[in-house]
């Protein structure tokens, strides 16, 4: 009987250990998903700030970036202003395209 006990507390031992590093690896990839999306945002503003209207980059098959993640130090301060706000050009723009 002492046996079976044994092999069931070694069985449940092993499961939470796989449980604790589930969990901190989906805490890590979630942290790392935020950081790209970050990233990828920063990029295309970079590309919109040098003058490329957003239909023209869309029309090249690019894609805006999905709006990254709230966390509390990226909204603080910043309610008033969306990522994506620049990108709207005025209907003009895209005769001043070099495409």
């Amino acid at each position: 009987m002492m046996s079976l006990l044994l092999k069931a507390q070694s069985l449940q031992h092993k499961r939470m250990e796989a449980l604790r590093t589930y969990a901190a690896d989906i805490e890590d990839i979630d942290r790392r998903r935020h950081e790209l999306d970050l990233a990828s945002t920063r990029a295309w503003m970079k590309v919109i700030r040098a003058g490329w209207a957003t239909s023209d980059l869309v029309s090249f098959g690019l894609k805006a970036p999905r709006k990254p993640r709230s966390t509390p130090s990226a909204s603080a301060g910043h309610d008033h202003a969306e990522p994506t706000s620049p990108v709207v050009d005025p209907p003009d723009r895209e005769t001043d395209s070099d495409g």
